[in-house]
C-alpha cells in the first residue's frame, strides 16, 4: 500500500479508463473544460513527453529522470509496446490528445501564455509525427480495415 512507502501499480487498462473518465467528467462537461483546460493540457504534455521520450530510438528509461513526474510505470510500458494493444492504446490516448491540444488553442487563458500555447504545439507534432505515417498507410490499403472506426469509437467512450 501507498501508505508502507510503496507505489501502487497502475496498468494499461486502468490508466486508459482513467484518461476516459477525465474525459467523460471533464473533458466533455464545458464548465468544467473550461475552468480545467490549462491544467488537462499540461497532463497531456506530460504523458506525451514521457511516451515519445521512452519510444524514441537510443533513449533508455534509466538514462535519465522521468519526464513531467511521469516515472516508468505498467502503463507508459504498456503504451510504448509494439504490438497491436500498444498502437490501439496509444491511438486513443492521441485522440485525447488532438482534441485538448485543438480545445487549448481556441482557448483565451492557454493561447495568452507562450509556454502553454508551445505546450499545446508540441504535444499538437508529437501525435501529428506518430499518425501521419498510419494515415500514409491507410492510403495505400496496409492498414486493418475497421482498425480507425475501433479507435474512435474506444476514444468517445
Amino acid at each position: 500500500s501507498a501508505s508502507k512507502g510503496k507505489d501502487a501499480t497502475v496498468n494499461l487498462s486502468c490508466f486508459l479508463d482513467l484518461m476516459g473518465s477525465v474525459w467523460k467528467e471533464v473533458f466533455s462537461v464545458q464548465q468544467r473544460c473550461v475552468a480545467m483546460l490549462p491544467d488537462i493540457l499540461e497532463l497531456i504534455h506530460a504523458i506525451s513527453a514521457a511516451l515519445w521520450k521512452k519510444r524514441s530510438p537510443g533513449t533508455a528509461s534509466t538514462d535519465s529522470p522521468s519526464v513531467g513526474g511521469v516515472s516508468d510505470s505498467s502503463w507508459l510500458e504498456g503504451l510504448c509496446a509494439d504490438g497491436i494493444e500498444g498502437a490501439r492504446s496509444r491511438s486513443v490516448v492521441g485522440a485525447y490528445a488532438l482534441h485538448v491540444v485543438a480545445a487549448s488553442l481556441r482557448c483565451p487563458e492557454v493561447v495568452s501564455d507562450g509556454g502553454r500555447t508551445s505546450m499545446a504545439l508540441e504535444v499538437f507534432v508529437w501525435w501529428l509525427r506518430d499518425s501521419l505515417p498510419r494515415s500514409l498507410e491507410a492510403a495505400s490499403g496496409e492498414m486493418c480495415e475497421g482498425v480507425e472506426e475501433e479507435v474512435v469509437a474506444a476514444a468517445l467512450e
